[in-house]
């Protein structure tokens, strides 16, 4: 999904080993994941205990999650909402064993040819589809993976969102009967439901043809610029590779805007001087 987002990223991450600075946004998405995560580790673990779910979901989060509360918030309280839905929709069905989780931090490897990229990822978790309503088929399984970002504007989600869902689908649908795929943001408490597309399919197919014909020259790897490599002048408003990269998106003459400060007027300097 680099390599679909500006190849040359992919260059300077994957080749080069550069990875990005951890943020403050990083630390807190990996707490939010860390704290869902065992929230669902524990629903398997007292299920096979005791045979039941508790109404009380709260019980099911980490002891040491309410001392992230100011940290985590909204993102806990409404992905608790979000089970609650869940746990009444399999009530409502009359079969509380469809809100456990099939698997949870799903890991899987395509190893492929010897002398091509392995492939790999991670589902956050693995869901029966019965469990949501949002979901028309009550077979199979919903890949889902948790963002802790803001939901992503419409005219971006083809080429953004669902074609990494898309690649999960790649991933895991000889493993599992895959019903749908989406992302669930929790901070806004929406999931983002990707239907399978057999077009978003073969374009995963050709990403992964082209990086496996790539080798070391920083030639071959296309800058591929956009609105996300630099949205003002501030270093929280660029891509993390920005002052690396050779991206003009905003300099003078440069594909796009120019700023000289928040307010986002025209400025006449590069924006990481």
């Amino acid at each position: 999904m680099e390599y679909a987002k500006n190849p040359k990223h992919f260059h300077i991450k994957y080749v080069l080993g550069i990875r990005e600075p951890t943020n403050h946004w990083m630390i807190r998405g990996s707490e939010v994941h860390l704290a869902i995560e065992n929230y669902y580790l524990n629903v398997l673990e007292r299920f096979e205990d005791e045979g039941e779910i508790d109404d009380d979901l709260i019980s099911y989060l980490p002891e040491d999650v309410t001392m992230w509360a100011r940290w985590t918030e909204p993102f806990i309280s409404n992905f608790l909402a979000f089970e609650t839905d869940r746990l009444r929709e399999c009530r409502r069905k009359g079969d509380e064993s469809l809100f456990l989780p099939i698997e949870v931090e799903a890991e899987i490897w395509d190893w492929r040819g010897d002398d091509d990229v392995p492939l790999m990822g991670f589902a956050d978790v693995v869901l029966h589809a019965a469990s949501l309503s949002a979901v028309d088929s009550d077979d199979g399984v919903v890949i889902i993976d948790h963002k802790t970002g803001k939901v992503p504007d419409p005219k971006y989600r083809d080429d953004g969102i669902f074609l990494e869902l898309e690649y999960y689908n790649f991933l895991f649908g000889d493993q599992y009967d895959v019903a749908a795929i989406a992302g669930y943001y929790p901070g806004f408490n929406e999931l983002l439901i990707g239907e399978l597309s057999d077009e978003r399919l073969a374009e995963i197919e050709r990403i992964i043809s082209e990086i496996e014909t790539l080798g070391k020259n920083p030639e071959d790897y296309p800058i591929k610029q956009g609105p996300l490599c630099c949205w003002g002048k501030e270093p929280e408003k660029q891509s993390s590779y920005y002052g690396i990269c050779p991206c003009n998106w905003a300099t003078p003459g440069g594909p796009g805007p120019t700023y000289r400060d928040a307010d986002k007027q025209p400025f006449s300097e590069h924006a990481v001087e």
